[in-house]
């Protein structure tokens, strides 16, 4: 499900909260900025993120559900502030990790988290649930994998400008 909505030029939208990863063997519950740690180049990343601060995620793990989770809310590269709610599987849950996956319609996602290093990371994948060639002609298909990790906004912020240097 997506929500999109126009931002007027020059408004400055700044992601709320602070980073936290609460995990144990009965839940987990995490919220933060996704900075993205590689490249996601052409109109991936102007369609879908601005790699760095214009994020903020919040997510919740059930471990007898075998579910995940995310509501995660953005600003795109032209400025719409856009909501998405993405629900995941859990593929594995021990008491160090747990990995989790969803399928949209043009990519999979992979959410892991580490335990005792408190850590969250998404990938993001082209292949989804459309049949086969049924994204090929899409604008913002990956050119390869996406890596994100969940971050402090400052954080985020922080880590995009290095990255742009």
């Amino acid at each position: 499900m997506f929500l999109n909505v126009p931002i007027s030029a020059g408004q400055i939208v700044v992601p709320f909260g602070n980073l936290s990863v609460i995990a144990g063997p009965a839940f987990i519950d995490a919220q933060g900025t996704w900075g993205v740690t590689s490249d996601a180049p052409g109109n991936y990343a102007k369609l879908n993120y601005d790699p760095g601060i214009n994020n903020f995620a919040a997510m919740a793990c059930y471990p007898k559900e075998r579910t995940c989770f995310e509501s995660l809310g953005w600003v795109d590269g032209d400025g719409y502030l856009r909501s998405q709610l993405i629900r995941y599987e859990v593929t594995k849950w021990t008491a160090k990790e747990l990995k989790a996956e969803s399928a949209l319609e043009c990519e999979t996602i992979e959410l892991s988290f580490v335990f005792g290093s408190k850590e969250a990371i998404e990938i993001v994948w082209n292949g989804g649930l459309s049949p086969a060639n049924g994204c090929a002609q899409r604008p913002d298909k990956l050119q390869s994998p996406m890596v994100m990790k969940l971050m402090s906004p400052d954080g985020a912020a922080k880590y995009a400008r290095e990255k742009r240097k």
